[in-house]
């Protein structure tokens, strides 16, 4: 069944005007606290409608990409190891009834980031986005390794075990900022490992209004957001 998600024109701009205020006020929402930036460039980011100014980003430099990362490394730990793998499961099932909280707000944002029509992001790119995570968090307690044959069962035990690598770097690009962000960091976070991703420039806030919500999901820093240009992401 398709359905029409319809904002009235007056309530719209009420909506946009707030959030733009918020996102301006809140523009380094992707850092940790405990993160101390030095701030070398901003980045605009405009309305697809009428290019007026939405929000301005703080750009991440290369010493702010080091610190995502170790800080980044430092959560991988706690995730893989200190957090099991049904709690995993949990927790992203629990990201997902965020999103869906949260699914206005969502689409508000990536329609005024990226241009495209509410209903087509409610019914693509939210929905899928619910959908991944949940499919994913099925996976969490399922990733197993093999008991292998061998010709000297008395004396050899052989077997193979899955464990998560560390740190994954994503790049996220400008078209589907928020489907294909989740369905990098989805797979990654269930299989134990922590996650830094690159936005594109373009097309940011709905990641980081995600970040947000992974926060406080997951409430460790297992997914760094980095809304840096090319040039800073390049190493």
């Amino acid at each position: 069944m398709s359905h029409v998600f319809r904002i009235d024109e007056e309530e719209f701009h009420v909506q946009e005007s707030s959030l733009s205020s918020q996102l301006r006020v809140s523009r380094i929402s992707a850092l940790s606290q405990c993160m101390r930036v030095e701030i070398t460039r901003t980045v605009h980011i405009f309305t697809h409608r009428d290019m007026q100014i939405l929000s301005l980003l703080l750009a991440f430099s290369e010493a702010d990409v080091d610190m995502a990362v170790e800080a980044a490394r430092t959560a991988f730990p706690v995730w893989s190891l200190s957090t099991s793998a049904s709690h995993r499961a949990h927790l992203l099932h629990r990201l997902a009834s965020l999103v869906e909280k949260h699914a206005d707000e969502l689409a508000l944002i990536e329609s005024l980031d990226s241009g495209k029509p509410i209903t087509s992001i409610h019914e693509i790119d939210i929905a899928g986005v619910i959908r991944i995570l949940h499919y994913y968090a099925g996976w969490a307690d399922k990733i197993v390794g093999k008991t292998i044959p061998v010709d000297n069962p008395d004396e050899v035990f052989c077997y193979t075990r899955k464990e998560p690598v560390g740190v994954v770097a994503g790049i996220v690009p400008w078209n589907y900022p928020l489907y294909l962000l989740v369905l990098k960091v989805a797979p990654a976070l269930t299989c134990g490992c922590t996650v830094v991703m690159k936005t594109s420039e373009k097309t940011p806030l709905s990641a980081l209004k995600l970040a947000h919500l992974i926060q406080e999901a997951v409430g460790t820093n297992s997914v760094r957001v980095s809304p840096c240009c090319r040039v800073e992401k390049s190493r």
